[in-house]
């Protein structure tokens, strides 16, 4: 085997090492194949999204395409291929998060394969575009990419930007219309997984000096040299217009939402010190990766000046290093600049969200630190006599170690639980992870224990509008309902958009008898999001309290037409139809409701109280006596049955 394995080196080094990265990739990854869904987006826009859970349908799709350019639904970015990715993981693999975690592992693992073979082909190196494709494959940085489900974009995004680099590889060889197509198609995909690729360009540009080369040696004066450099600018017009579009549209669907809202509570010379020190901040990381987190808590003002101006020095000390050495080793202009320019539609300027920095924005950027990284010492050790295996070695104890942090920090992504108690012990003042914590623990039954993590994340945050929300959700659950609604009220006055608050708190208000005032909050659930479907549901529920059955019917199928799960809106709306005296139609819906639910003791009782009405008084008393089968203290299905039966003897 041994024998076989130096043969296949000698003659196939590139499949060796391909080889090699893919059984890197899956050792280091292998585990999140059993992993669960976790509470921080992946319910939300995955497991349960309404709009996925029919898989690859036609509604479904139309969805993808249009949402955040029309409906805005949860997510305030354009990105139809992520959506339509999931969509097809789902209709293949249904909501088992083994395959969808599968799926991201597979991309990881794509793209290690893809990354090696487009530095292989720039740069004709094979040992330097190796190590750059290990690292990238083994980094514990790059966990949160491959092991969040909803990160998906990350390496869908990372893999249509591969394939855009070697299309333009192809493209530079022999310059034609087809191969340029080629590349503006691939990075429109890229853009339309996730809009970080808006720097692609600038990549391109840098892949023309280095190893691409071409710029040229400088012609044969100073003119030549800048017209050379405008042609290759020019050449990419197209390209900085395509991404023009995607950037101008992401800012427009984030400029009623989290982004404009966080540029209030972070003014610039904050968001810029932040940045300054973030950049800093990931190559500490890159070299040193422990301590990560699922998220850091921005410093805000409390950022120590004297971290902004060490960062300050920092880069500009590594800049000025790369540009000296430019001529002798040009791919450390490339790598260093590759880095910066791709962080920077997420290093901070324009904030978005609450975090000061976030692993997942590394998976790309990283890169150019690797390709500065391997060439340099590739460069370093050319005079070194036992250079091969020294490097081999010391590449090996390397990548063993990183492997070993990969497993460890990816233990921490096995469920909610796990990822968010971790983060509380890496980092202080982490509200968002107090918060997903007590929705952990809530979602255990846990509740006492999930409303002190809400606390908590208020007294770090008190305007962190989902914790009010959280909470409210908690306490209602105990049965403390004024204190849920004063909760309610708090999540309200921070956020009047917050859809979840206007149903939970209807529900509250619905619970005490209080139809009338929760009807309001469900219509302004519905102002903001018209396709909930707990929402039209929940509002059908309170018309027919009040006697409004026509419109209720209205608001079931709404319902139903939104995805609603389960077979209670059936039930629901054969209730409705039934007090319109339409018992055919209500009996379809009760058999519907049936179909979903077979033991579904309110939709037997209704089925038989349809039946009953229509004249069919066996077949009602066998519906009547399946509900006290399920449930033989229901009180309702007993009376109906006292009815049925002295129906019959009369």
């Amino acid at each position: 085997m041994l024998n076989h394995v130096l043969r296949m080196h000698d003659r196939h080094p590139e499949r060796l090492i391909i080889l090699l990265l893919i059984v890197l990739t899956l050792a280091a990854y292998r585990p999140a194949l059993h992993y669960e869904f976790i509470n921080y987006d992946d319910y939300t826009y995955v497991s349960k999204n309404p709009h996925l859970k029919d898989g690859l349908t036609w509604n479904a799709v139309q969805w993808a395409v249009s949402t955040g350019l029309v409906t805005n639904y949860h997510e305030e970015l354009w990105i139809p291929v992520t959506y339509l990715s999931h969509l097809a993981t789902i209709e293949l693999f249904g909501f088992d998060p083994a395959w969808h975690h599968g799926v991201n592992v597979g991309l990881h693992v794509v793209n290690t394969v893809l990354l090696f073979l487009l530095l292989r082909r720039m740069t004709g190196a094979l040992w330097p575009g190796a190590c750059v494709a290990a690292l990238f494959a083994v980094h514990p940085l790059h966990v949160e990419s491959v092991a969040w489900v909803v990160e998906r974009k990350d390496v869908l995004s990372a893999l249509f930007l591969i394939l855009t680099l070697l299309a333009y590889v192809r493209y530079a060889e022999q310059p034609t219309r087809p191969r340029y197509l080629a590349v503006a198609a691939a990075l429109a995909l890229g853009l339309m997984s996730k809009p970080m690729l808006v720097t692609a360009p600038f990549i391109l540009l840098l892949l023309d000096y280095w190893p691409l080369d071409r710029f040229g040696s400088g012609g044969s004066n100073r003119h030549d040299g800048i017209m050379t450099a405008w042609k290759l600018v020019w050449e990419k017009l197209p390209l900085f217009g395509l991404v023009a579009v995607f950037s101008a549209l992401t800012y427009f669907l984030k400029g009623g939402g989290m982004a404009t809202r966080s540029m209030e509570w972070f003014p610039l010379w904050v968001r810029a010190g932040n940045a300054l020190v973030s950049y800093v901040g990931y190559i500490e990381k890159m070299l040193w990766p422990l301590g990560l987190a699922v998220f850091y808590p921005h410093p805000g003002q409390t950022l120590p000046p004297w971290r902004v101006v060490g960062a300050v020095v920092v880069l500009s000390l590594v800049s000025i290093v790369v540009v000296r050495m430019r001529r002798r080793r040009p791919y450390l202009v490339t790598g260093w600049l590759w880095y910066l320019v791709t962080l920077l539609p997420v290093i901070g300027f324009i904030q978005i969200g609450g975090q000061a920095m976030a692993d997942r924005f590394t998976y790309v950027p990283l890169i150019g630190l690797f390709i500065m990284m391997s060439w340099g010492i590739d460069d370093l050790t050319a005079a070194w006599p036992a250079r091969r295996v020294v490097l081999a070695a010391s590449a090996g104890a390397l990548l063993l170690i990183l492997l070993i942090l990969t497993r460890a920090q990816l233990t921490h992504w096995r469920n909610s639980l796990t990822l968010f108690e971790h983060a509380l012990g890496v980092t202080a003042n982490n509200y968002v992870a107090h918060n997903n914590l007590g929705m952990a623990l809530y979602d255990q039954g846990r509740v006492e224990e999930s409303i002190a993590h809400y606390a908590e994340a208020l007294r770090i945050q008190p305007n962190f509008s989902p914790a009010h929300c959280n909470r409210a959700d908690a306490l209602a659950k105990l049965g403390r309902f004024d204190e849920a609604k004063d909760e309610y009220a708090r999540t309200l006055a921070i956020n009047p958009a917050d859809v979840r608050a206007h149903v939970n708190l209807g529900v509250v208000f619905a619970g005490q008898g209080r139809y009338g005032e929760a009807v309001p909050h469900y219509r302004r659930a519905l102002a903001l999001e018209p396709d909930n479907p707990d929402a039209h549901n929940n509002l059908g529920v309170a018309l027919v309290e009040l006697g409004s059955y026509q419109e209720a019917v209205m608001h079931y199928r709404e319902a139903l037409d939104a995805g609603a799960a389960g077979g209670r809106v059936h039930s629901n709306l054969g209730v409705a139809l039934a007090r319109q005296g339409r018992f055919d139609e209500a009996m379809e819906q009760f058999q519907q409701a049936l179909a979903v639910e077979p033991d579904s003791e309110q939709a037997h009782n209704n089925l038989g109280y349809a039946l009953l009405q229509r004249g069919r008084i066996d077949d009602a008393i066998g519906q009547f006596t399946r509900t006290l089968q399920i449930n033989p203290a229901n009180a309702a299905a007993r009376r109906n049955l006292n009815d049925a039966l002295a129906r019959r003897n009369r």
